[in-house]
C-alpha cells in the first residue's frame, strides 16, 4: 500500500523521534493513506516551522508486516476502545502494550475537542462521545512505532506541494514522463518513439499536465497502470484518493 507523510522536508530515511507533545498513538513515524491529509499537514508544518511543504511517498507491504512477527493494533473505527486509547495517550497516562504498528482514525481539531470533553467528563456517557464522533469524516493514520516496522517502509519519492508552473513543467519533462515512457517501453515492448507518442497523446497525459488535477502526485507505476487501463477501455480509470480527474 502507498503511504504519505506531510512535512517541511524530504524524509527519505524515517527515524524514531520522541514527540514533543501528546499524540493520538505511541511516539513513532506517522503516515496516512490519504494524500490530501498529508498535503494539508505539510502546509501546516511549513507555515509554522519554515521550509517548503513536502509530500513524502512510501510503499509498505502489509503482508510483510503480518508475516514479519510484528505486533499490529488496528482500530476499524472511532469506537470505545479507540476513544480510551487516544484519551490515555493525549493525557500521557497510557501504560498498556506498545505495538510495532498502530492503525486507526486520526483525531483532527474538531475530533480533539470531543475527546477533550470526554477526558474532562463533559459527556455523561462514553456512548455520547462516540455518537458525537460519528458526525466527523475521519481519515486514517498508520503509525510505525519501532525500528523494525519503520525499516519496512520503502521511500518512493517526494514532491513539493507548492510548485509554480515552471517547476511543474520541469517535473513532468525531466522526471515523470521519462519514467512512465520507460515503463511503457519495458512492459509493452514498445520503441521509445512510439511510447512517447502514445503517452503524450493520451487522455491520461492530458490530466497529468494539469497541475490542479494533482495526478502528478502519483508514482510512475500508478500513472502507467492508469494509461494501460485507457489502452484497454478507451478511458483512463482514476481511482486514487484525492485526485480530481
Amino acid at each position: 500500500m502507498l503511504l504519505y507523510h506531510g512535512s517541511n522536508m524530504i524524509v527519505e530515511k524515517p527515524v524514531m523521534l520522541e514527540n514533543q507533545r501528546p499524540v493520538d498513538f505511541d511516539p513513532g513515524f506517522y503516515t496516512t493513506t490519504h494524500k490530501e491529509q498529508a498535503i494539508e499537514f505539510a502546509h501546516h508544518k511549513s507555515d509554522h516551522f519554515g521550509g517548503k511543504p513536502i509530500l513524502n511517498i512510501y510503499e509498505l507491504d502489509y503482508n510483510e508486516i503480518k508475516n514479519g512477527n510484528l505486533t499490529v493494533l488496528t482500530f476499524p473505527s472511532a469506537n470505545e476502545e479507540w476513544l480510551d486509547f487516544v484519551a490515555d495517550h493525549r493525557e500521557q497516562r497510557y501504560a498498556g502494550v506498545c505495538y510495532d504498528v498502530t492503525i486507526g482514525p486520526v483525531a483532527n481539531d474538531s475530533v480533539f475537542k470531543t475527546i477533550q470533553k470526554y477526558i474532562r467528563h463533559g459527556f455523561k456517557e462514553k456512548s455520547e462521545a462516540i455518537e458525537a464522533l460519528k458526525v466527523n469524516n475521519l481519515y486514517d493514520q498508520i503509525v510505525l512505532t519501532t525500528g523494525k516496522s519503520i525499516a519496512m517502509l520503502k521511500f518512493l519519492r517526494a514532491w513539493r506541494c507548492d510548485m509554480d508552473k515552471d517547476e511543474f513543467t520541469g517535473l513532468l519533462g525531466y522526471t515523470l514522463v521519462p519514467e512512465v515512457v520507460n515503463l511503457i517501453c519495458k512492459e509493452d515492448d514498445m520503441s521509445e518513439g512510439d511510447a512517447v507518442n502514445k503517452f503524450l497523446h493520451s487522455k491520461t497525459y492530458s490530466v497529468l499536465e494539469e497541475i490542479d488535477k494533482k495526478a502528478w502526485h502519483l508514482t510512475p507505476m500508478q500513472i502507467y497502470s492508469i494509461w494501460e487501463s485507457e489502452q484497454k477501455t478507451g478511458n483512463p480509470v482514476w481511482t486514487q484518493e484525492g485526485l480530481s480527474a
